[in-house]
């Protein structure tokens, strides 16, 4: 059975949910890049390619914000071996100094999870990560737990085994090719839930 590795995001975003999301998966790995490391895509991709070097085995990888983009930097010795992302609100490249086009995928299959009012990134620039990264996009119809909180995002776990469950054949696209086809029984192709349109 594979692993997953669980990186926070920026400043530990996202713990309360990852602890939650951990504990509901079988085998589940955490890695928290040091506060002090700040937003240093470097520091952050060599952290990552470590954590994937101690695994030694391909792995699944869950991630938030700045984890993100570190996911998407990783050279492909790395990138190679994980076998699939969920990227939940990635931080705008730009808004650290790094232009979209330096953020590469080497082949992996996967999810950009973002909502139309994510203030990490705006929509429309996820729509244009996935694309780029050959990432599917999906925009959940619930909302990020609030840090506060325990941390119950069911949504999200049920999004991340059929990931799972789905990868070998999972198909990349943009945001037009992750709709549903508009009877309500989701995405026929991926085997994703079906989900409503958010406003």
């Amino acid at each position: 059975m594979s692993s997953t590795l669980i990186l926070t995001g920026l400043d530990g975003r996202g713990r309360n949910w990852m602890d939650w999301l951990g504990h509901a998966l079988t085998r589940a790995i955490r890695l928290q890049v040091s506060p002090q490391a700040g937003p240093d895509l470097k520091r952050w991709t060599h952290e990552l390619s470590a954590a994937l070097e101690r695994i030694d085995a391909p792995c699944w990888l869950v991630t938030r914000d700045f984890g993100a983009l570190a996911a998407l930097n990783l050279p492909p010795p790395h990138a190679s071996r994980l076998l699939g992302l969920l990227l939940v609100a990635p931080a705008a490249p730009e808004h650290f100094g790094y232009p979209p086009d330096h953020l590469r995928n080497a082949g992996t299959p996967g999810l950009v999870m973002a909502r139309t009012h994510d203030s990490a990134l705006r929509l429309t620039s996820a729509a244009y990560l996935a694309e780029r990264s050959g990432l599917r996009l999906y925009r959940p119809e619930s909302a990020e737990p609030d840090p506060e909180s325990p941390g119950h995002w069911p949504e999200l776990l049920s999004i991340f085994l059929a990931l799972q469950h789905t990868h070998h054949g999972m198909p990349r696209g943009s945001l037009m090719a992750c709709e549903d086809d508009g009877n309500g029984n989701g995405d026929r192709t991926s085997g994703l839930p079906p989900r409503r349109q958010n406003v």
